[in-house]
Order: structure tokens, then sequence, then C-alpha cells
């Protein structure tokens, strides 16, 4: 399971989520099930996006006497090195912040990858092809006119209720097949949703702009804000694809054939 429940609101959001999207408190991400190891990963992370290298994130918590958990061993560079390639997925250079002189554990063969390179390189790779598919889609979408209505995003036979539906599904981390389109009132898709673990009805609204997707819950604010996640999408004849931008930069994705939204 990649979701949890806030611990201020209960909503579901995603583990390594490190702001809840529906109260926007601050939450701690998890990465593994060890607390104390999740606490050391999770602080390495933020050094390394405050753009420490890998030796002097190495130094500091050594010198703060937090060894490797279940070894009590002093960090080294290379141990940096394995845990960003581990916990993050790389889409711009970021990974030159990574230790030039760590010494990947193991030889290449001639002509050869050694184990971590190649895991490496299949996470940059996967980053990469999500990257080009989001700006991709974004050309597209924008390309032929720059005051293109929100309608030119969608692709028959979907129409902007589906779409609403889908990415309210995608939010709420549930199947599409659970939300229910009450009306739609203009531009507005007025939704349904009732949580299956309380029983509780929760009420959304839904507007489309360009291929972004912009909602709100019970009554609340539409989610502009900065801060909010970005829900974005793209149609085929046969699939919706809805993409959720944290505030931690992390990109995540659902896709959704037609017969289940239009239920």
């Amino acid at each position: 399971m990649d979701q949890r429940e806030c611990p201020y609101c209960a909503e579901t959001i995603k583990r390594k989520a490190k702001v809840c999207r529906f109260c926007s408190a601050a939450v701690t991400p998890i990465y593994v099930e060890h607390s104390g190891a999740n606490k050391q990963i999770a602080k390495i992370l933020d050094l390394y996006e405050q753009g420490k290298s890998s030796e002097e994130i190495a130094s500091e918590l050594n010198s703060n006497n937090e060894y490797r958990i279940g070894s009590n061993n002093p960090w080294v560079s290379q141990d940096v090195d394995e845990i960003v390639v581990d916990f993050t997925l790389p889409t711009n250079n970021n990974s030159a912040k990574l230790s030039e002189s760590s010494t990947i554990e193991g030889q290449k063969s001639k002509g050869g990858w050694t184990k971590e390179e190649t895991r490496s390189f299949n996470i940059k790779f996967f980053g990469g092809t999500i990257l080009i598919i989001i700006i991709a889609s974004k050309i597209f979408n924008n390309g032929s006119s720059v005051s293109a209505s929100s309608s030119n995003a969608i692709t028959p036979p979907f129409t902007k209720a589906h779409v609403c539906k889908a990415g309210f599904a995608a939010v709420n981390a549930v199947s599409p097949k659970l939300i229910r389109l009450d009306k739609v009132d203009g531009d507005v898709a007025h939704l349904t949703y009732i949580r299956q673990r309380d029983n509780t009805r929760w009420t959304g609204k839904c507007n489309i702009s360009g291929n972004k997707i912009i909602w709100s819950f019970n009554g609340g604010r539409m989610r502009v804000h900065p801060s909010d996640s970005k829900v974005t999408f793209e149609t085929t004849a046969n699939i919706v694809t809805v993409y959720t931008k944290e505030s931690n930069g992390s990109v995540d994705y659902d896709v959704f054939g037609f017969s289940e939204v239009s239920e």
C-alpha cells in the first residue's frame, strides 16, 4: 500500500507526502516501517534537498552520533548515495550532488555495469520518461492556441464530468466507481463520495481549466494555492491519466478506463 492516513484529519494521503493535501498539515513521510531508520532517511533526504553533498551529510550524521540503524556503523558517502538513489526519483541534475569520489561497491566487469549503476539508471530513465510525457502533454494542450478551451484538452468520448470523476477518485485514492456525479452546474461538476471506513458523506466541486483539475471538498476553498497538490490530466480515446504533483515535488499518476468513470 502506497497510502496512509493523515494523523490530523484522517484522510488518505501518500506514504511519502510531507504535507497533507486535505488539511495542509506538515506530516513526516514514511519510507520504511522502522521508525528510527525512517527518521534517518527523512533527514538524509532533507539535507540532500538543501544541496549538501553526500560527504557533508555523512559527516553531519556522524558528528551527531547518529550512526546507521542496525549495524551502528558510522556513515560514509556511499551509504548516503544509496539512500538518495533508493528513496528519490531524480528528474533533473540533482544527482550531480552525489559524491563523485564515492567508491561503488563491487568491481565493473569489462563493458558491464554494477548493480547500483543499473538501479540508478533505471530510476533516472523512468523519471525522465514521466517528465517527458508530462511536458509533451502540456505542449500538446497549449500548442494550438493560448486561449484554448478546457474541452479541447479532453478526448471524446470523455467529458469534463468524466475527468472530474477521475480526478476526485485520484485525490481520494479510491475507485471512481465509488464517486457519484450529482449534477453539472455550468462548468462545475458536483460530486459525492461515501467514505467506506466510517460511512461519512463527502461532497466536492470540480472545474476543468486547460489540463488542470481544480477541486474542493465539503464547501471548502478551491485548491489553487501554491502549496496545494497540483492535479492535471490527459486523455486518449480509451483512458484518462491523472497526474498528482505534491508540494514536495513528487509526482504520482493514476490511470482509469472509460468504463470506470462512465458508470
